[in-house]
């Protein structure tokens, strides 16, 4: 996937359904990101930067939405899983 989409796609497709989570009172957004986009892995540099992204998105999203009722966002950070990323690091 390229590293635009990794990004852009989640923020696109948050700010078209939160209109509907709020007009249903009802809802939780939930954010995939990465212990990688916290602290950077090396030959990750991009993957992270995307994660790291993603990851401030989450944060931000659940501050504007606090307080709103069930309309929410959460951030899943998952360990570590194999990603065509990796093929990177037997490349160098």
């Amino acid at each position: 996937m390229a590293a635009g989409a990794r990004v852009t796609a989640p923020i696109l497709l948050t700010r078209a359904v939160i209109p509907a989570l709020r007009a249903s009172g009802d809802g939780l957004v939930v954010n995939v990101s990465s212990g990688i986009g916290l602290i950077g892995m090396p030959f990750y540099s991009t993957y992270a930067a995307t994660k790291a992204g993603i990851a401030h998105f989450g944060e931000a999203l659940r501050r504007e939405l606090y307080g709103e009722g069930s309309a929410c966002a959460e951030r899943l950070s998952l360990g570590d899983e194999h990603t065509d990323d990796g093929q990177l690091r037997s490349r160098s």
